[in-house]
């Protein structure tokens, strides 16, 4: 095989993949091809608009201790191109993913930088089998932040399971989950509208809350509409004594992967994969009371999910029709859901978990599916 006739994706394909599959990496989770990075500018002519498709940043191949944890990044050219030839994009990429190693690759073997200069050496050559491990990697990663096993332990916890974050969320969440984790008692983040403040808020929310490092959470916000929008992220349950009987996850019908909902019962249950037969006893979805129109063209896709959901056994109800979802959530005092006090997640027991359902439902009750 002549590799000066491959294109660069055929040397990733037979030889970049494989190498890193065979030094440990999970290419389900940990390895993310085309990893995109920026969705590109937006040029404006008239009443059009477009992207620009040259302003548009993926990286390769970025590289992933566990999702939205990322160490690396993988630049690859094809085999006309020197081994080190894309180290100034590689780095680039590296710095917008705020992690210390970068490394590129023409199929012959990589160049390994790595700005953490635990060795005192920036940038090596490394043969197709000198990959470096996940964990090796992680070692790194934790020895150049000085972590110690407890920071560890709550900087690498898992996200809610959700849309993937944008690169600077990542950032923002990570670098803010790992100051307080430090020890750290005040933190500010700035970002502009539309960047997905409350998504960013809700998983530094979640990831400090759910790995026991806060045990109470105040959030506040200047309008109403912005709880909304953090409190339908959360699942909301009630238990009997330790057992959770009812769960309610408002389901966007629009999102990219709906069968998310799955992992919201293993985040808060903490039972392992939910089967349907455990669905159909524990599960409703309340669907926005807005659904496409028939004979639209995403009618479709809202049918086809709403029928996968019934015929599992599980609860499909309009976030609109709120008798529908207090009778689920088997609540007594209907009027209960006034109060101005919600819990979410494990705390909401009893009454609370059917006044923060109704009050996800009803937030979703707002939102139309695209």
């Amino acid at each position: 095989m002549n590799k000066k006739q491959l294109s660069e994706s055929d040397i990733c394909d037979k030889f970049i993949r494989p190498a890193m599959v065979a030094a440990g990496w999970n290419g389900m989770d940990q390895l993310y091809r085309e990893f995109p990075l920026r969705a590109g500018c937006v040029v404006v002519r008239g009443h059009k608009a477009q992207r620009d498709k040259s302003t548009v940043l993926r990286a390769d191949y970025a590289l992933f201790h566990k999702p939205d944890i990322p160490l690396a990044v993988l630049e690859a050219k094809d085999n006309k191109h020197a081994v080190g030839a894309g180290m100034w994009q590689a780095i680039n990429y590296a710095e917008l993913l705020d992690v210390p190693f970068a490394f590129t690759s023409n199929g012959d073997g990589f160049v390994f930088r790595d700005a953490t200069l635990a060795d005192g050496v920036l940038e090596r050559n490394l043969a197709l089998d000198e990959f470096p491990s996940p964990q090796e990697l992680w070692q790194r990663y934790c020895a150049w932040k000085g972590w110690t096993d407890e920071v560890q332990r709550v900087a690498a916890f898992d996200y809610s399971p959700s849309k993937t974050p944008r690169y600077y969320q990542l950032n923002a969440i990570n670098r803010t989950v790992e100051a307080i984790a430090s020890g750290q008692n005040r933190a500010l983040l700035v970002m502009a509208t539309g960047t997905g403040k409350t998504y960013t808020a809700f998983q530094i929310i979640w990831r400090l809350w759910k790995s026991k490092t806060k045990k109470r959470i105040l959030y506040l916000a200047d309008r109403n509409i912005l709880i909304d929008q953090t409190m339908v992220n959360f699942p909301f349950v009630r238990r009997t004594g330790q057992q959770i009987d009812r769960i309610i996850k408002p389901l966007y019908l629009a999102q990219d992967d709906p069968t998310r909902i799955h992992d919201s019962w293993r985040s808060v249950g903490g039972q392992g994969e939910a089967t349907a037969q455990a669905l159909r006893i524990a599960f409703a979805c309340a669907v926005p009371d807005c659904p496409p129109l028939e004979g639209s063209k995403a009618y479709p896709a809202y049918q086809e999910i709403r029928d996968d959901l019934l015929s599992a056994g599980v609860e499909v109800v309009l976030a609109n029709d709120e008798a529908s979802v207090v009778a689920f959530a088997g609540a007594i005092d209907r009027d209960a859901r006034q109060t101005p006090s919600f819990r979410a997640g494990k705390e909401s027991a009893d009454a609370a978990g059917v006044l923060g359902a109704v009050s996800a439902a009803s937030a979703a009750a707002r939102c139309t599916a695209g």
